[in-house]
C-alpha cells in the first residue's frame, strides 16, 4: 500500500511546521531563561515560519511587490 501526499497535506504541514517552530522559539527562553544562546535558538527556530510567511505573500496570490521596469517609471 503506497500513501501519496496530496498539495493540501504538504501545505499543512508546512504550516504546522512553522507554528510548532514559532511556539518553540517563544517557550525556549521562558524555560531556560534568557540568554544568548537561548535567543540566538529561537532565532534560528524562526526562520523557518519567517520564510513560510515571505514565501505566502511573495507567490500566493500575485504580486504583494511588483516591480517596475526602469523605462516605465513615473517621474513627478
Amino acid at each position: 500500500m503506497s500513501t501519496s501526499s496530496t498539495p493540501n497535506s504538504r501545505r499543512a504541514a508546512k504550516w504546522t511546521c512553522g507554528l510548532l517552530m514559532t511556539a518553540i522559539a517563544v517557550v525556549l527562553p521562558l524555560l531556560y531563561g534568557v540568554s544568548w544562546w537561548t535567543m540566538l535558538l529561537a532565532l534560528v527556530l524562526l526562520a523557518c515560519p519567517v520564510g513560510l510567511v515571505w514565501t505566502a505573500l511573495r507567490f500566493g496570490r500575485g504580486d504583494p511587490f511588483p516591480r517596475v521596469p526602469p523605462n516605465e517609471r513615473r517621474e513627478p
